[in-house]
């Protein structure tokens, strides 16, 4: 895991199996702070968190998510000893507030634990006659804080892991 600075959002490395973006199952249990408990026999990894149960098996694409079953475009990996979950499974786990949020950012090809204020996309700029407005797009709640303005420009802060794109072509 890599951390940058007090405030920097903690990331998790991915591996590649067959051009698939895997977390090693280890990491996702650290991260989620889970238990795991192994069973050679079955090949079956459960994580517990909480009051969630994730089962994973070997050389499968299917995974019980507390009482949902969920079908992953890849199947769960063992490479060299080490369990790897395709990163698909991210978007599928629960949303609770005991639970971290895990976010796959695909440019930088890592895990990233989400802040509380979630993510935001890329501001939306629409020009009319009576003004401009930039609209910032979030999952989640992130807070905004105007941290510095003039006529001529603005700075927001939010407290959010900025998953869009920056633009060039903004207007005057």
């Amino acid at each position: 895991a890599q951390r940058a600075r007090a405030d920097a959002v903690e990331t998790v490395p991915v591996t590649r199996v067959e051009g698939v973006p895997h977390l090693s199952a280890n990491e996702l249990a650290r991260l989620l702070d889970a238990a795991k408990f192994w069973r050679a026999d079955v090949r079956k990894l459960v994580l517990r968190a909480g009051s969630h149960q994730l089962v994973l098996t070997v050389d499968n694409p299917f995974v019980v998510a507390d009482n949902r079953t969920l079908r992953l475009d890849s199947p769960v990996r063992s490479v060299r000893g080490e369990i790897l979950v395709p990163v698909d499974l991210l978007a599928s786990l629960p949303r609770d507030s005991a639970l971290a949020r895990l976010y796959y950012d695909p440019k930088r090809g890592r895990v990233v634990v989400l802040p509380a204020g979630g993510t935001v996309a890329t501001p939306r700029v629409t020009v009319s006659e009576s003004g401009t407005r930039v609209t910032f797009p979030v999952d989640g709640v992130a807070g905004a804080t105007v941290a510095n303005r003039s006529r001529q420009h603005f700075r927001v802060r939010l407290d959010a892991f900025f998953t869009g794109a920056v633009q060039d072509n903004l207007p005057s």
